[in-house]
């Protein structure tokens, strides 16, 4: 018989891994760290979705107009918002997702969602 655990790291509360920070949030007065501040319009931000539209579901809608409201003054300040799409190769996948909206390439559904 093959132990199929035997390549497996088990990881238990005895390991020596280090913990992680428990997500809370900011007290008032509380700097915000900034490799973390979002409100830097200097940073380039890349948002990346398992949806898109056509496909109109909260997860499609969502990360577009976070993208849309984050682009506000980011260029002025040498920043950036990258929002990156799913790209559904076979017509019949996307018959099944979007619909009668079909594209023939990537190109032609980024030029449809601008």
């Amino acid at each position: 018989a093959i132990n199929a655990t035997a390549d497996i790291d088990v990881i238990t509360s005895q390991s020596k891994v280090p913990s992680l920070p428990i997500p809370a949030p900011a007290k008032p007065g509380e700097p915000v760290v900034p490799h973390t501040d979002l409100a830097d319009k200097s940073k380039n931000i890349l948002i990346v979705t398992t949806a898109s539209l056509p496909w109109m579901t909260g997860t499609a809608v969502n990360p577009m107009l976070r993208a849309a409201y984050m682009t506000i003054g980011r260029a002025k300040a040498g920043g950036s918002v990258t929002l990156m799409l799913p790209w559904l190769e076979r017509e019949s996948d996307q018959e099944r997702v979007y619909g009668k909206n079909k594209f023939d390439s990537e190109q032609q559904q980024e030029e449809w969602l601008r």
